[in-house]
């Protein structure tokens, strides 16, 4: 115990690890961590071995422990632990994303001098993490200094993706679905594959992702089409995946499965994109999809023609001058699907947007405005807004919304802290911690993705999308009231100039009350 200590150099000449030195300066203690501020640093020997690790409980070195304190600084190890938590928000003086994870107690691992890629999956286990004890923005954590600190304990599978994929019949292919690891495979894997029924799906009954790969493609074989899903199911170490397969064929029967949106409200005189699903892919021969409009309040293309192996098809629906309810039919062979159409002056666009953005300096000071231009009341606890941080194409931390949002209705998602006024919020969120180069969506029913801010997978090296105050770095900015649908593909070009007004830094005076710029 007390035989380590946090030693602040300056602009002296740092040691080599291994060196043994003698230090001379001033006992501390700074922002509750303690340490030596060095006035001279002498190396007397160099190369020697490094102390052993103490081996300690994460209970006893977290917040609250008997040993913290006695600790810090000391190289530390804990053993046999579970990840408990992700993307910690941010303590006192430290701004997101933190880049820290927690294990038991809740205690942090932090990336002060080393970062943890990829960043682990709440319940990976580690047979040991070691590290130096540190306490820093208000927590004891340890601090890795390289990968060797991180011992994984038994692999397991973090997905298996798609959750739903279509087969040919007769066709073998390891194209469409694959096996993920939580992170590369130290040695190699054997994932254990069942697929069932076998007498529409057969897969081997293993695949090895060998050392240093993540993931392996899932060999399958599509028997005999059947208008029921067949699963395969991925097993290692105690963690297991499912997945669905349809096996389909040229004779399968085609239905129009289902439509998105699932109820078209539109202004007079107004183009609205529809996108319509079967439920399987169009044969080899395509397919033509007959739709009509009964009452002929909008015009549509018929027929859709299905192009061979295609799933979706996206058109364009034009609304006539005449307010009214009518129904847009679609008809494969006397199989119908039904689309509601409502055309009204009231009904100024479609779903829901983002209305306001405002990633404010000074503490913690972001907000998302949303607004239901769909014309009919929206149920919020099917919509969540997803957050991508540093050009990452998987969501990071999410948010799930609540309440019914009526038509013209707004909803606020905010993190203010530090004094910023919370005025305007329907929800205050101390996870919602993105910058200026991190992209948000905003998704329905799980897959219906009604807008996006910034462009998913990419991070500007200018630190945000925009320039000066028409940016979504340290700035505030409003929709167009002229956008009437949101930005539903999170992977083109995002250009605030082209449907947002810049606004005051800071300022939150129309939060939570759409106002047209």
């Amino acid at each position: 115990d007390y035989s380590g200590m946090f030693v602040f150099a300056r602009d002296l000449a740092k040691p080599a690890v291994g060196d043994i030195v003698t230090v001379t300066g001033f006992a501390g203690n700074y922002f509750g961590e303690i340490q030596l501020e060095a006035i001279s640093i002498a190396v007397t020997s160099s190369g020697n071995p490094l102390p052993d690790p103490e081996v300690v409980a994460p209970a006893d070195v977290a917040n609250g422990g008997t040993r913290g304190e006695a600790l810090e600084g000391v190289l530390v190890r804990v053993e046999n632990v579970t990840v408990s938590a992700v993307d910690l928000p941010p303590g006192a003086g430290d701004s997101a994303p933190t880049n820290e994870f927690a294990i038991d107690a809740g205690l942090p691992v932090n990336d002060y001098l080393y970062f943890v890629d990829p960043q682990p999956l709440v319940g990976e286990q580690f047979a040991s993490i070691t590290g130096l004890l540190r306490y820093g923005n208000g927590a004891f954590k340890i601090e890795p200094r390289s990968d060797t600190d991180l011992v994984g304990g038994p692999a397991s599978i973090a997905s298996l993706l798609p959750s739903s994929v279509y087969l040919l019949e007769g066709t073998t292919t390891d194209a469409l679905l694959a096996v993920s690891l939580v992170r590369p495979a130290g040695a190699d894997e054997t994932v254990s594959l069942v697929c069932a029924p076998d007498t529409v799906l057969t897969c081997p009954t293993s695949i090895t992702i060998t050392a240093g790969n993540q993931t392996a493609g899932v060999p399958l074989t599509g028997v005999l089409a059947d208008p029921t899903a067949a699963t395969v199911t991925a097993s290692l170490n105690g963690s297991q995946m499912v997945a669905d397969v349809l096996v389909y064929s040229d004779a399968s029967t085609r239905i129009p499965a289902e439509v998105a949106p699932t109820d078209l409200v539109m202004a007079p005189s107004a183009t609205s994109q529809v996108t319509l699903t079967l439920n399987v892919p169009a044969p080899s021969t395509g397919l033509d999809v007959t739709v009509t409009v009964p009452g002929g309040l909008a015009t549509v293309p018929s027929p859709l023609s299905f192009a061979a192996d295609e799933l979706t098809y996206t058109f364009d629906v034009t609304s006539g001058a005449v307010e009214g309810t009518d129904t847009i039919t679609f008809d494969i062979a006397g199989a119908t699907l039904d689309l509601p159409l409502t055309v009204s002056q009231a009904a100024a666009g479609q779903g829901l947007i983002f209305t306001e953005y405002l990633e404010g300096v000074g503490g913690n000071r972001k907000a998302v405005e949303i607004t239901n231009i769909s014309g009919s009341a929206v149920d919020l606890s099917q919509c969540v807004v997803n957050l991508y941080r540093n050009g990452a194409t998987a969501a990071g931390p999410s948010f799930t919304l609540s309440g019914t949002l009526a038509a013209d209705g707004v909803y606020t998602l905010c993190n203010f802290d530090q004094g910023a006024p919370t005025q305007g919020c329907d929800q205050n969120d101390s996870g919602l911690t993105f910058n200026g180069d991190d992209a948000l969506d905003l998704v329905c029913n799980t897959t219906e993705l009604q807008d996006v801010i910034g462009q998913i997978g990419f991070q500007p090296s200018t630190g945000g999308w925009g320039t000066g105050t028409l940016s979504t770095k340290d700035a505030t900015i409003h929709r167009s009231c002229t956008v009437l649908v949101g930005d539903r593909d999170g992977s083109d070009v995002f250009d605030p100039a082209t449907e947002w007004v810049a606004g005051v830094q800071n300022d939150t005076t129309d939060l939570g009350t759409r106002t047209c710029p």
